[in-house]
Order: C-alpha cells, then sequence, then structure tokens
C-alpha cells in the first residue's frame, strides 16, 4: 500500500500534464500548422526510415539510392549519406539545458553542410530559435511539439500539427511524421531499440556512430546514468512499445503498412520484411 501512495503522487502529476497539453490542442499553433502543408503529400509511395542502431554497420546501404529515405539525428555523418540522399531528415526535441546550445549548434550545422540542399527537416518546436538565429534552413525546417502521455492514451491519430506524443526515442516522432506526410508503406531500417543491452556493455557501441556532439557531454551520460540507475529505462522502453502498438493501430486503420527489414534488434512490433523484397515491390 505505501509503494502505491508514493506512487500517486506521480501519476496525478502526469495526468495533470498531460491533461493540460491535451486542451492546449484545442488551440491553433502557428508553427505547427505550417505541417498541413505536407499532410498527406506522398500518398501511394513508399519510405524507407533508417535507424541508428549498430546493425547499421552490417547493412549495405547502397541498394537505397533512389529510395525515399528519411534519415535522423547523427545520421548525417555516415559515410553512404550523399548516396542516401535522403528527403527528410528528423531530429529529437532539445532535451538539454541552454548552457549546452553550443553542442547543438555544432550539431546542427554539420548536419547543414552533409544533407541535400533539398532535404526537409523536422525539429522539436523548442529548437526553432536556434535554426532561426543560427542557420539558413529555416525554409525547410518543420516542427513538432510533445507533451501527449501515452500512459493516458489508447489511440494516437499521429496528427504533426497539433501536440503529439513525448518522444522518448526517434522512432516514435519518425513514424508519425511518415504517416502524416502520407505514405503508404513504410519502412524501417536499422531501429534496433535494444539500447537496454548495449547500456549494459558499453555506451559507446548503443549507436553505430558512438557518439554525436549532443550525447557526448555530461548533461547526456548524467541522463544516461540516471535511467539504468533507476530503472526507468525500463518503464520508458514500456512506454515507447505502447506508443509504437498505437502508432501501428492508426496506420493499419489508414491502410497504410510499417514494416522492419532489420535483421536484428528487439523491435517486434511490426512484421519482419526482407529488405530486398521491399525495394523489389517498388
Amino acid at each position: 500500500m505505501k509503494d502505491i501512495l508514493n506512487f500517486s503522487p506521480y501519476v496525478i502529476r502526469k495526468f495533470m500534464s498531460h491533461s493540460l497539453f491535451s486542451a492546449m490542442n484545442l488551440f491553433p499553433d502557428k508553427v505547427l500548422n505550417r505541417n498541413k502543408e505536407l499532410k498527406g503529400k506522398y500518398a501511394g509511395e513508399k519510405l524507407f526510415i533508417i535507424g541508428s542502431g549498430p546493425s547499421i554497420k552490417e547493412e549495405d546501404l547502397s541498394i537505397l539510392e533512389g529510395q525515399n529515405v528519411m534519415t535522423q539525428n547523427n545520421f548525417h555523418m555516415h559515410e553512404m549519406i550523399n548516396v542516401l540522399n535522403p528527403k527528410f531528415h528528423v531530429v529529437v526535441p532539445k532535451h538539454h539545458a541552454n548552457s549546452f546550445d553550443d553542442d547543438w549548434i555544432d550539431w546542427i550545422g554539420d548536419m547543414e553542410e552533409k544533407l541535400p540542399n533539398d532535404c526537409t527537416y523536422f525539429f522539436g518546436k523548442n529548437t526553432k530559435y536556434l535554426i532561426d538565429s543560427k542557420t539558413s534552413i529555416g525554409d525547410r525546417s518543420y516542427y513538432i511539439n510533445q507533451g501527449l502521455n501515452p500512459l493516458f492514451m489508447n489511440r494516437t491519430d499521429c496528427d504533426i500539427s497539433n501536440r503529439i506524443m513525448n518522444v522518448t526515442s526517434v522512432i516514435t516522432q519518425c513514424l508519425m511524421t511518415a504517416v502524416y506526410l502520407g505514405f503508404d508503406e513504410i519502412f524501417l531500417l536499422g531501429m534496433d531499440l535494444n539500447q537496454i543491452v548495449q547500456f549494459a556493455e558499453d555506451r559507446d557501441n548503443v549507436r553505430w556512430y558512438s557518439h554525436s556532439k549532443i550525447t557526448d557531454n555530461k548533461a547526456e551520460k548524467g541522463f544516461e546514468d540516471n535511467l539504468l540507475k533507476s530503472g526507468n529505462m525500463y518503464f520508458e522502453f514500456w512506454k515507447m512499445w505502447r506508443q509504437l502498438n498505437m502508432i501501428d493501430n492508426y496506420a493499419k486503420a489508414k491502410n497504410v503498412f510499417i514494416g522492419n527489414v532489420s535483421k536484428f534488434g528487439l523491435l517486434n512490433v511490426f512484421p519482419r520484411v526482407d529488405i530486398q523484397e521491399a525495394i523489389k515491390n517498388s
């Protein structure tokens, strides 16, 4: 009983926050409203979303040349980025204090340098002030805003013109964006989601690139250490799995297929598909 009472303030606090953000969706947000110009734009097309799991090192990414590709976070540093020529690049909402803004500015600067000049970006709305003041990609950048808690939801509509579910990992942000854009088939590659196993061995091997300019700092290490020590990482993964199932249910209702073309990893929400078959059926 004591444990339940101790947990109650957390649930109440999170429910109040979720309810507030849900209510705020009743009022249009000018920044998010701009996303509506992209809604359903790519209906009938296929998209490959490339993650940063260690399995990427085992993949021949050249076979995706000429496909619609969405990359994320630090993938602009991959040696095959010019071959992949991503049409979209998704970046998680800024989750560090403003004292780490220089890390984010340097990181986003690398994206601007290495990604195609016609690449469309999706950032967290809390990063907009950096995009507007420190880059020249503002006209190609769209924004999402989080705040909804999957603990108190049983469905989602993947509407990025409103607040969406909290982004535990970039995979949910990528998928909600892809569904909103109207793609009929969405394939995931390198979204291993095996960080729990990898962290137990060495945080330097969680991603194919080891670290980016925003993961190799004191703030990120402290954040990861706390998640592991407290056990909250398991809770966050459960919430992420809940989100992924809601996204899949919505996609199915809209006749959108989401498949996993990775050979490895823990992600089991979406059916495994051979990548050659996925490409062949273009």
